[in-house]
C-alpha cells in the first residue's frame, strides 16, 4: 500500500512520475494534416526521446499528490489549459500550437534544431504546469534535457553482455532508438575488449516501444548458439556462437523479418 494524502475530503495514493510524452491532441489531429496517419508519425517521430525521459526518470522516484504516473504534452489549436485524468493517472497539459507553428517546425531539416524543438515543447509544458500549480520536478526534468543535450541527443543502452573466457569473445548487445528507428545491434569483440570481431544490425524497427518491447528479453545458450527469447520465452532468433568467434554473423530468426518489417513505416518518418 502506498501512503495517502487528504485532498478536498478525498484520498490519494502519493503516485510517482513514470511515463512521459509529447504528441497531436487526438481530436486536432484534421486541423494540422489531412493525412490520418500524420498525427502518429509526429509522436513516433519525437518517440525516441520520450522513451529517454521517461526512463531516466524513473530513478528519481518523484511523488505527487494528485495521483499521476504520467505527464502527455498535447498541441492543439486552443488556449493553453491542463487537467488530470484520474482513470489513466495522466496530467494532461494543452499546449497552443498552430498550423503555422507546426509548418516551422517541419522546416527544420538539421536534425538537432528538430529535437530542440520537441524539447522546447516539453519545457513550455513544464513550465505551464508549474505556473498552473503543479510540481511534477521540473528542476529534476530540465537538468535531464541537459543530459540529453550533451549526449548529442543520443537514447542508447546496453541490453545484455556475456563473456565466454574460453572462446576468448565477449558479446554486447546495444539499443539504439533515434527518431526514425529502433534498432538492436550485436558488438563481437575479444575478451579483452580491445579487438572488434563483428559489429552488426540484428532487429530494425518502427521507432515505437510497441513494436519491439515484446521481441526481446532474455538470452539463453543452447547447442553453441546465442538464444534470444520474447516475453513468452518462446525463441525468437538465434545466434551461431562459433561463426560469431571469427567474425561471421550468422542468425536464425525463425520466421520473422528482422531488419526490413517496417521498412515503409519508417520511410514515412525520414526528412
Amino acid at each position: 500500500m502506498g501512503k495517502l494524502i487528504k485532498i478536498n475530503i478525498k484520498y490519494y495514493k502519493l503516485m510517482k512520475l513514470r511515463y512521459l510524452n509529447l504528441r497531436i491532441d487526438c481530436y486536432h489531429e484534421q486541423y494540422y494534416s489531412d493525412n490520418m496517419r500524420f498525427a502518429y508519425n509526429f509522436a513516433s517521430n519525437c518517440r525516441f526521446i520520450a522513451n529517454y525521459l521517461s526512463k531516466a526518470i524513473r530513478k528519481y522516484k518523484i511523488e505527487n499528490s494528485f495521483g499521476i504516473t504520467m505527464l502527455s504534452i498535447r498541441l492543439t489549436p486552443d488556449d493553453n489549459s491542463i487537467k488530470i485524468d484520474r482513470c489513466d493517472a495522466v496530467l494532461e497539459i494543452f499546449l497552443h500550437f498552430t498550423k503555422e507553428d507546426l509548418a516551422k517546425l517541419l522546416m527544420l531539416k538539421n536534425r538537432e534544431e528538430r529535437f530542440e524543438a520537441y524539447l522546447e515543447l516539453y519545457e513550455r509544458g513544464y513550465e505551464y504546469a508549474k505556473a498552473e500549480g503543479f510540481e511534477i520536478g521540473q528542476d529534476i526534468l530540465l537538468s535531464l534535457h541537459r543530459d540529453f543535450r550533451e549526449n548529442n541527443y543520443k537514447n542508447e543502452w546496453i541490453w545484455k553482455k556475456k563473456l565466454f573466457r574460453e572462446l576468448d569473445l565477449y558479446v554486447i548487445f546495444q539499443c539504439t532508438f533515434t527518431s526514425t528507428d529502433f534498432t538492436l545491434s550485436i558488438e563481437a569483440l575479444n575478451a579483452k575488449k580491445n579487438i572488434v570481431k563483428l559489429k552488426d544490425v540484428l532487429l530494425r524497427t518502427y521507432p515505437d516501444e510497441i513494436c519491439y518491447e515484446k521481441d526481446f528479453r532474455n538470452i539463453v545458450i543452447v547447442d553453441n548458439q546465442i538464444l534470444i527469447t520474447d516475453f513468452l520465452d518462446h525463441p525468437f532468433l538465434s545466434i551461431s556462437i562459433g561463426d560469431l568467434n571469427n567474425g561471421v554473423l550468422s542468425v536464425d530468426g525463425y520466421g520473422h523479418d528482422l531488419l526490413h518489417k517496417y521498412d515503409k513505416e519508417i520511410k514515412l518518418i525520414e526528412w
